[in-house]
């Protein structure tokens, strides 16, 4: 190196040397925080890698046992030889929560109003007994309405009314949710065949027009005392689903969906398939309609007429609990009915 360099290089060469090697103490130095979250890193990383082993040798106990996993909705039963864990399906699980879980504080609003409806029916009752009684006394006809209970009698029902507990309430919701868990997939294949069923809206939600004809089907409305429930309740089961506040919520969200659809719609331009198949469609609209096509193209509007909703799969089953309240008020027990 002497002989190729100065003494003036040889000392530029030193200091370089220098300067590497004081980057490399400060890099050391910036390496410790990271190194220290590496530690923890590794602490951490080496309870879970126990774990996944020890999982690893249940999965492959399984196998060996040849246990089944018990079935979706369905406990699990380690006498029925099922597995003692149970793989999650997230497809399913979003669909299963749906229609087996109940609002709590819906709920207990509901079961404290269905203590005063059943009260107010029984109040009913009794006060058309006495009113038929007084008219066959003073042989005369019954006036309309002279049945009806005024609103001190009303108010008399309402303060009776012992609100649920806290106890009460847990039970009776988890006791219902567990119903629906049972049955969710007969619950399942009856809201998609009456949501696609009707004249307008989505095949996945429930309008009123399909909710009129799940009531019917079933024959919920008439029935005799004390079963019987008035069209009314029927309607009105279906409207108290949902509050304003969360009707007007949702449709600001469709509302903010259907923009950003046609916005991205605006950006892509039309696509050249949906261009070839406008022109067939107007050819199609030159030849002349059978009357069967005529006939189905007047008799059917796919669209929701103005003001209608339609509810979806958590609101449909409130409105089958609502319906069961309401209905069957000799039954005790709010989950049995």
């Amino acid at each position: 190196m002497r002989d190729q360099n100065t003494d003036e290089q040889l000392d530029e060469i030193l200091a370089s040397i220098e300067q590497v090697a004081i980057d490399l103490a400060q890099l050391r130095e910036d390496l410790k925080p990271l190194q220290a979250l590496a530690q923890r890193g590794e602490a951490a990383w080496w309870p879970l890698h126990n774990r996944m082993q020890q999982w690893s040798w249940k999965l492959f106990g399984v196998k060996v046992k040849q246990e089944e996993e018990a079935p979706p909705g369905v406990d699990i039963d380690l006498e029925k030889g099922h597995a003692p864990f149970k793989l999650k399906d997230r497809r399913f699980e979003e669909k299963f929560v749906k229609f087996t879980t109940l609002d709590k504080d819906r709920i207990r609003d509901l079961v404290n109003y269905t203590r005063f409806f059943d009260d107010y029916k029984e109040a009913e009752v009794v006060k058309q007994a006495q009113i038929e009684e007084l008219c066959k006394e003073e042989k005369r006809k019954m006036d309309d309405g002279e049945a009806d209970l005024n609103e001190e009698e009303i108010e008399v029902v309402r303060s009776a009314v012992i609100p649920f507990t806290d106890e009460e309430l847990d039970d009776c919701h988890e006791n219902m949710e567990t119903l629906f868990r049972k049955h969710y997939f007969d619950l399942s294949r009856i809201f998609k065949y009456y949501a696609a069923g009707g004249e307008g809206g989505a095949a996945t939600d429930i309008s009123l027009a399909e909710w009129w004809q799940i009531c019917n089907d079933c024959q919920y409305g008439g029935g005799k005392d004390p079963n019987h429930i008035e069209k009314s309740d029927i309607e009105r089961a279906f409207n108290e689903t949902e509050t304003e506040e969360e009707i007007a919520k949702a449709e600001e969200v469709a509302n903010k969906k259907a923009a950003a659809n046609a916005k991205a719609d605006g950006e892509l331009g039309p696509d050249e398939a949906d261009e070839m198949s406008d022109d067939s469609e107007a050819e199609d609209e030159q030849k002349e309609k059978t009357d069967e096509e005529e006939y189905y193209e007047n008799e059917f509007d796919w669209e929701l007429g103005d003001g209608e909703r339609e509810i979806k799969e958590s609101c449909w089953i409130e409105g089958i609990v609502r319906i069961a309240l309401y209905k069957f008020r000799k039954i005790e027990t709010f989950e049995d009915r």
